[in-house]
């Protein structure tokens, strides 16, 4: 299901959650991978990184798609220049201007809306969110969500299209997706993936998981030995060790620390 949201590319508003330790921002690289190989314009109002640390590892094949509008070097407009991004940008006319008319499905990326959301009010927010992903426009926007109340996180999601949140489940990356359909029908599904170095990304298999997870098993086979539990002699058929504890077994009964379970 994450591999179907990232690469049909649907219209609509997409949460993208993560929080410390959490790779979200390689993650949305992978959505920006998808949508410049689909042939879409790519809108990245970027404040958190610069732009070159941002774009690294990006084709320039498919750059010429690909606008960056930098909020990093000067977001209070010190410098008053025209081209870099500033706070009065952040408004659902001043984003439409720079991104200009565009035929077909244009991909807006905010990295990030926690930046947007420390200096802007969440009502005007989530009004500039709601009309930017109306008729063929798709937002993918990152948030960290430990740095934002319960509240505000539920106002988002009930707003978003799509959520995909990120958690690190024993060295392995989780996402848990939320899609509402256009029926109103609402998919929930929890998948384990990785990211690869080119932007793409893999499902990691359930064999897989298992068996990194698998606790070490020795089975002993006892044959006619005889084994005393309680002050009484039991045909031992054979004994099985899980993580270091031996455990014995006989006559279809299992016996743990002398007791019959």
């Amino acid at each position: 299901m994450l591999e179907e949201v990232r690469s049909l590319g649907a219209p609509g508003l997409l949460l993208l959650t993560d929080g410390a330790f959490l790779p979200g921002r390689r993650v949305l690289c992978t959505f920006i991978m998808a949508a410049l190989k689909r042939g879409e314009h790519v809108h990245i109002f970027g404040f958190e990184v610069p732009k070159e640390e941002f774009c690294a590892g990006i084709p320039p094949e498919l750059s010429p798609s690909l606008v960056y509008h930098d909020g990093f070097l000067d977001p209070l407009g010190w410098e008053k220049s025209l081209h870099l991004l500033t706070l009065c940008d952040l408004s659902v006319r001043g984003i439409q201007e720079r991104v200009g008319d565009r035929s077909g499905t244009v991909t807006l990326v905010l990295d990030s809306l926690s930046w947007i959301l420390a200096r802007r009010p969440l009502h005007a927010v989530c009004h500039m969110l709601r009309e930017l992903s109306r008729g063929e426009t798709r937002v993918v926007a990152l948030i960290h969500t430990d740095l934002h109340p319960p509240g505000l996180l539920r106002s988002l999601t009930l707003l978003a299209d799509s959520i995909i949140s990120l958690t690190d489940s024993g060295g392995t990356l989780t996402a848990h997706l939320t899609q509402r359909k256009r029926s109103g029908r609402v998919v929930t599904q929890k998948e384990p993936f990785r990211v690869c170095d080119d932007f793409s990304l893999e499902t990691v298999r359930k064999v897989e998981r298992e068996a990194e997870d698998m606790v070490q098993v020795r089975v002993y086979v006892l044959g006619e030995g005889y084994f005393p539990i309680l002050g009484c002699s039991f045909r031992v058929t054979n004994s099985v060790e899980v993580d270091g504890k031996l455990e014995h077994f006989c006559r279809g009964h299992k016996f743990v620390r002398g007791k019959v379970v």
